[in-house]
């Protein structure tokens, strides 16, 4: 309150009213002037916006002179501690971090000063921001249920409060996000096999939760959720030779099973046999050129790697084509030299096996 001067000297009066309506000027001679100037107020009990008028008038007779506007000014009074926090924004379910989250507390009409405004849990806050009575921040990797919050501060009124909430029990998002196709590869790539155990690989099985379970079958049909297991290394495939197609999918903990995806491999039990002369051999030379066998083979052929044609003379040249293996033979007897054909099927069979020269002309 600003020094007020005047030769006579002055006297003060201090009232409050109510709705920003000024108190009326007193009379000169009333008995509520003060000649001391008041450095404090009783504000009247209730909170709620305060109107204070103030009055001052020269001590000069016989005028007494009073100023007739008094100067207004206003204040809230607000006596309520915040307290009593409830979740704003639900926090009901599972997430890795709350954002922009919100508390809101009881409040009287001055709400919650930012300055000194404290949130605090057993995991990062970050973001704190207040409105009023409510209070906004993010939280990083709640637990399941039961994390406690703290909030302190101050109203702007200056009421200093400490507050806690727990965060509710969590229950999973709904989650309806297929899980990502899996990736199958059986036996490494190999084309052939003679086995019908193979080996399998499951790869880009993710998901936007996390995978609970894996099926693989020679079915293209969709499996029922029971069917699921643990991450298959292997699998059986039919026992007749041919082409096999595997399938694989996956699921996740919310029952979402993924698309499929599959990959294939030929099944080739048979052991190569049987061995006959296709290029014929019936005239006596000292040398056979591009002679060839023709093997009983099964639909992965004959390897060319580790393939043996051996002899008492020289063989060279040699080379395969599915069955047959052709070969140049040097100074072959008259009759009955034995050839040794050995190797493996494309699906891993090994095999060894004669035939012998007929008699030359």
């Amino acid at each position: 309150m600003a020094d007020v001067a005047d030769p006579s000297g002055v006297s003060w009066f201090v009232v409050e009213t109510a709705n920003g309506v000024a108190a009326t000027a007193p009379a000169a001679g009333d008995g509520w002037w003060s000649s001391t100037k008041p450095t404090s107020f009783s504000l009247s009990a209730g909170n709620a916006a305060k109107d204070i008028t103030v009055f001052v008038k020269d001590n000069a007779a016989p005028t007494n002179n009073v100023q007739s506007t008094g100067k207004i000014s206003t204040i809230t009074l607000d006596g309520v501690t915040p307290s009593a926090p409830a979740w704003t924004t639900g926090v009901v379910l599972k997430s890795t971090a709350y954002t922009n989250r919100q508390v809101t507390l009881n409040v009287g009409t001055s709400g919650i000063s930012a300055t000194g405004l404290s949130v605090t849990a057993w995991w990062t806050i970050s973001n704190v921001s207040v409105s009023g009575g409510v209070v906004t921040f993010n939280y990083t990797t709640p637990n399941a249920a039961g994390d406690t919050i703290t909030i302190s501060g101050t109203s702007w009124a200056g009421t200093a409060f400490s507050t806690t909430i727990d965060t509710p029990a969590l229950s999973d998002p709904a989650d309806t996000t297929l899980p990502n196709t899996p990736s199958l590869n059986i036996n490494t790539g190999n084309a052939y096999t003679n086995s019908t155990n193979v080996s399998i690989s499951i790869t880009g099985d993710t998901d936007n939760v996390w995978v609970t379970g894996w099926y693989v079958s020679e079915s293209s049909s969709t499996p029922a959720l029971g069917d699921f297991i643990a991450e298959p290394t292997t699998a059986t495939i039919s026992a007749w030779d041919g082409v096999k197609t595997l399938y694989a999918w996956t699921r996740d903990a919310a029952g979402n099973i993924s698309l499929s995806w599959n990959d294939t491999i030929t099944l080739d039990g048979v052991t190569p046999n049987t061995p006959a002369w296709t290029a014929g051999v019936t005239t006596r030379a000292t040398a056979y050129t591009n002679r060839q066998v023709t093997l009983n083979v099964g639909t992965s052929g004959i390897s060319a790697t580790g393939l043996s044609v051996t002899a008492w003379w020289t063989i060279s040249n040699v080379s395969v084509s599915g069955g047959v293996v052709t070969f140049d033979y040097t100074t072959p007897n008259a009759a009955g030299d034995t050839i040794t054909i050995s190797g493996n099927s494309w699906a891993g069979t090994a095999f060894s096996t004669t035939i012998d020269t007929p008699a030359l002309n």
